[in-house]
């Protein structure tokens, strides 16, 4: 049981200690409620969960501190502090930081200049931002550039070019048989190859042949033609070399010529073949001729 006196004592040091505290506006008969994140007090704007903005606050409630810890607040002008990729860093010295939209700043060469002026910067993909005709997009013409950034050159000079694209899949002539045919192309680049598929009947009575000529050669290319027996009468693949003509030289004809066997069945798919291993011309065609009989 307590004593009287001691609970009367008691009793007034808490209504002395309550009516000072409300002199001085603190709180000094009772001890600071301290969260499991705070410094000491929730005084000061150095701790972690209090409501005045401070630059080391991890979750202020008001919009300032550094909240994806990149070194600037959104007060410094961070564009936004939830993501730590976006930031005023410009660590590849580009000129151009993240929040400007440098996409990549490890590299200085990736950036939003437009040097040549084209309108595209190396970050919207201009390949060559020294040269205004070279960007992605752009027409790919008759010249040695890659205009448009994706690898290969001149591929839209082609367009004039009834045949392209022939390079892997043959342009189909059609049945050839009995027939005579003129075909103007380009060698529009390096590496380019021309091929022209055809089918071919070995009638009973006829005398089966094929002759192809180059007759028309630029003058800065040197050609050459094959021809190549693809299918048998059956189907069946054959692939088979039947003759190359390389024997001119820059701007010179080339041709190849193949007779059947009276006894042997000559049907089939038949394909020639242009190149120009050591250049192009987009500009200047070339003219192959090719008679057929079966």
């Amino acid at each position: 049981m307590v004593r009287p006196q001691v609970h009367e004592a008691c009793t007034r040091t808490l209504t002395l200690c309550a009516a000072l505290a409300w002199l001085i506006g603190g709180a000094a008969c009772y001890p600071e409620t301290v969260g499991p994140d705070d410094d000491d007090d929730d005084t000061t704007a150095a701790d972690d969960d209090d409501t005045t903005p401070s630059a080391d606050d991890d979750d202020d409630t008001a919009p300032f501190g550094d909240q994806d810890h990149d070194g600037y607040t959104p007060e410094d002008g961070d564009c936004d502090d939830s993501d730590a990729t976006l930031n005023l860093d410009d660590a590849d010295g580009d000129g151009w930081d993240t929040c400007e939209g440098d996409c990549d700043d490890t590299d200085p060469l990736l950036n939003l200049d437009d040097v040549d002026g084209d309108g595209h910067d190396t970050c919207a993909g201009d390949c060559d931002d020294t040269n205004a005709a070279i960007f992605d997009g752009a027409d790919d013409d008759c010249d040695e550039w890659d205009n448009d950034c994706d690898g290969e050159i001149n591929e839209d000079s082609a367009a004039n070019d009834a045949y392209e694209p022939n390079d892997t899949a043959a342009y189909d002539l059609g049945d050839m048989t009995d027939q005579s045919v003129a075909i103007e192309s380009y060698i529009h680049t390096y590496g380019d190859e021309d091929r022209y598929r055809f089918a071919m009947a070995d009638n009973w009575f006829d005398d089966f042949y094929i002759d192809a000529q180059l007759t028309v050669v630029p003058g800065t290319l040197d050609l050459i033609l094959e021809l190549v027996r693809v299918e048998d009468p059956d189907g069946n693949h054959l692939g088979q070399s039947l003759e190359t003509s390389d024997g001119g030289g820059s701007g010179e004809p080339e041709a190849v010529y193949v007779g059947g066997d009276f006894w042997g069945d000559d049907t089939g798919v038949y394909e020639l073949i242009v190149t120009a291993p050591t250049g192009f011309d987009c500009t200047a065609s070339y003219t192959l001729n090719i008679t057929t009989s079966g």
